[in-house]
């Protein structure tokens, strides 16, 4: 990919996450990047073209992202690998202009893209929780985690993981760290053998 082109989608997503798809324009982004908006159109066929390749990519960069996790955590217990997934997700998530962009049209997306957006987010989501739903069948394999339905603990794992992206806001001062150490103490008591 040439640097032009990097610029191009760095700028974009840039002005996506903050003002919007409907507020940025084609020439916004060409005047961002410092190039004619011909030049720009030489990259991307049109605004909706470079919306789904930042999208594409941050969805690729997060799966990329939850697979290194997992292996860095791959040789600790069941509950070890659950408190360290959630920390350690929720700080990669945390002041990441890209993860802000996933969010912001997850849930406010542009007609012509829900259909789209929404089918790769839930595609996404569903293989990061697959992978979870492994970690929690060797817990309850390994008498880690009581003998309840698997899929029960991953849905308030992967609810509460969910509530703390969306709360991301609240903690621009202060770190959430405590606040996730409090919640995952009372979560891993309702789950601990």
């Amino acid at each position: 990919m040439s640097e032009s082109k990097i610029r191009v989608l760095h700028a974009a997503l840039q002005l996506f996450a903050t003002k919007g798809y409907a507020s940025t324009s084609m020439s916004n982004i060409a005047n961002a990047v410092g190039i004619q908006k011909s030049t720009l159109y030489s990259h991307f066929k049109n605004k909706e073209t470079l919306f789904e390749t930042i999208f594409e990519h941050i969805i690729e960069q997060n799966e990329n992202t939850v697979e290194q996790l997992l292996q860095s955590i791959k040789n600790e217990t069941p509950l070890e690998q659950l408190e360290h997934y959630f920390i350690n997700y929720i700080q990669y998530c945390r002041n990441n202009i890209e993860v802000d962009f996933w969010i912001r049209f997850y849930y406010f997306p542009p007609q012509s893209l829900e259909s789209s957006i929404l089918s790769q987010t839930n595609k996404a989501e569903s293989r990061n929780q697959k992978k979870l739903l492994s970690i929690i069948e060797k817990g309850i394999q390994t008498k880690e985690i009581r003998d309840i339905p698997a899929e029960d603990v991953l849905l308030n794992f992967y609810q509460l993981l969910m509530g703390f992206l969306m709360s991301l806001n609240d903690y621009k001062i202060k770190d959430p760290e405590s606040d996730m150490q409090r919640c995952l103490k009372l979560f891993f008591a309702g789950i601990r053998t």
